[in-house]
């Protein structure tokens, strides 16, 4: 039997665990963190099981492009939600802005999809 392949099973349980308690959603800094690197990492887009959506922010691809994916890209991409997006968090019934704003620190501009509106603060 070869030994690689129950560590093989071991990590992609990792991976998709840890995605599936952030919409989906990983950070370069979460993948290092199950000994995932940047090389595996583009192994794993060019394989289509991730779709780089930002720096340092992947997504899966069996997870469609919703809302909530849209606003944890968003956020770990190093912004904070803001504007619309927050009173639509809040519960405030807005009439459908498909954009994200959120805001960063003057001098601060993410990468980010072109979903998300960067406001400087």
């Amino acid at each position: 039997m070869d030994d690689a392949r129950p560590h093989k099973l071991a990590a992609w349980k990792l991976l998709m665990d840890a995605c599936a308690r952030d919409s989906g959603v990983l950070t370069t800094k979460r993948a290092a963190g199950l000994g995932l690197d940047t090389c595996r990492l583009s192994r794993l887009v060019t394989a289509g099981v991730l779709v780089r959506e930002s720096r340092g922010v992947y997504r899966l691809s069996a997870y469609p492009l919703g809302f909530d994916q849209r606003l944890t890209i968003a956020t770990r991409s190093g912004g904070v939600v803001s504007h619309e997006t927050a009173a639509m968090v809040w519960g405030c019934d807005l009439a459908g802005d498909s954009v994200i704003h959120v805001s960063v620190r003057h001098g601060f501009l993410p990468t980010t999809p072109s979903c998300v509106a960067v406001h400087e603060t």
